[in-house]
């Protein structure tokens, strides 16, 4: 039968209670410090000690779904006529199940069409992480799907719908964004939109009709490999760069404004050894300064060279340290851990001589300017 009443729960005995008894029943009377004296019943708790019993303030429905399990559900209502249309609502829904007009998943989900986008969204992130996705991923799936949403007016999940989300991507490739662009913006959208229907919370994914652009058909930025004499020049200035910029020469500005009327000369690949030896001369007079800066060139000529040789990602060989290297062996490598892996695998990956003996000497270096273990 169904129903709608006020659920009970106690309380300890509030401060000065006076116990009393009517027609049988115990009760508690006592005077808050703002406002009216008030009287609840009282119940006993396992050890025999005194609790007022009172009821919640808004009414719960209880009733038997289409099918068929008993079902408590809040209204949210103090007025008992609303909550009382509250269970009829629940109790028609219940029946089109039954006649089979609407299927029990179509039911569920109707219970998630007025939650708001942003609760929904932030319990996606919360899946995703229990996926072991990394947090570069999430943050973008929420930058992607949130400025969608914002920008379609999204703000329910009832609203999210294919039509304005496909006008929006069209306009995204009219104001000039890539197909990779938009097909990421669309990957996002989808992704979440799939989970929304695996978990109950849709019936349907509303972006299945939405097609996704030919990234091919426009390519922005054309990918390639680095000849040996292009990577020789990037390790070269990565190498000098940072000493470099302390030899940059001052020159006239373009258009000088108040005091800005000098500025720092272009540093090139033609004009990096001068600058060089200018900062040599500089830094005569703070050899410490002079060995950071040497210190920080051969740091970064390393990264470079490790990059390219291992086909590590710039993620995956921050999370290297010491114990990563393994340079005692016939054949040295590294060791990445399947957790700092984008495949979430591990992996051992060969070095060259050269690049071993860089990472050895590196390796001795920092161990000689400071005490204890080192990131690599």
């Amino acid at each position: 039968m169904a129903r709608i009443y006020k659920q009970t729960y106690t309380k300890p005995l509030p401060e000065g209670a006076e116990l009393f008894t009517r027609k049988g029943q115990e009760f508690a009377r006592w005077t808050p410090k703002r406002g009216r004296p008030r009287t609840a019943p009282v119940a006993r708790d396992a050890n025999d000690q005194p609790r007022i019993r009172l009821e919640s303030a808004r009414y719960m429905a209880e009733y038997r779904d289409g099918q068929g399990i008993l079902q408590q559900v809040a209204t949210g209502c103090r007025d008992k006529t609303a909550a009382q249309a509250v269970l009829n609502d629940l109790l028609k829904r219940a029946e089109r199940v039954r006649g089979n007009l609407v299927s029990a998943d179509d039911d569920a989900a109707m219970d998630h069409q007025h939650t708001e986008l942003t609760v929904v969204l932030v319990d996606y992130l919360g899946h995703l992480r229990a996926k072991g996705r990394s947090a570069k991923h999430i943050a973008d799936c929420e930058r992607l799907v949130g400025r969608a949403f914002d920008e379609c007016g999204f703000t329910r999940l009832r609203d999210v719908t294919g039509e304005p989300l496909e006008r929006w991507l069209t306009r995204l490739t009219d104001q000039g964004s890539s197909p990779r662009t938009r097909n990421s913006y669309l990957q996002a959208v989808r992704g979440f939109c799939r989970w929304c229907v695996s978990s109950g919370r849709l019936t349907s994914d509303p972006t299945k009709r939405i097609g996704k652009l030919n990234e091919a058909t426009d390519i922005r930025r054309q990918r390639r490999s680095l000849t040996t004499n292009e990577l020789a020049r990037l390790l070269y200035a990565a190498r000098w760069r940072p000493l470099a910029e302390r030899g940059r020469k001052s020159v006239p500005a373009d258009n000088p404004k108040g005091r800005k009327s000098w500025k720092l000369a272009p540093l090139t690949l033609a004009t990096l050894d001068d600058c060089v030896e200018r900062a040599r001369t500089k830094l005569t007079d703070k050899p410490e300064q002079l060995a950071e800066l040497e210190c920080l060139g051969r740091q970064r000529a390393l990264i470079y060279k490790t990059l390219v040789l291992t086909g590590l990602r710039r993620g995956e060989l921050g999370s290297l340290t010491i114990g990563s290297v393994v340079l005692d062996m016939a054949a040295p490598y590294l060791v990445l851990d399947a957790a700092n892996a984008k495949n979430h695998q591990r992996a051992e990956l060969p070095l060259r001589r050269d690049l071993a003996e860089d990472i050895a000497a590196w390796i001795a270096e920092r161990r000689e300017a400071q005490q204890g273990p080192a990131d690599v």
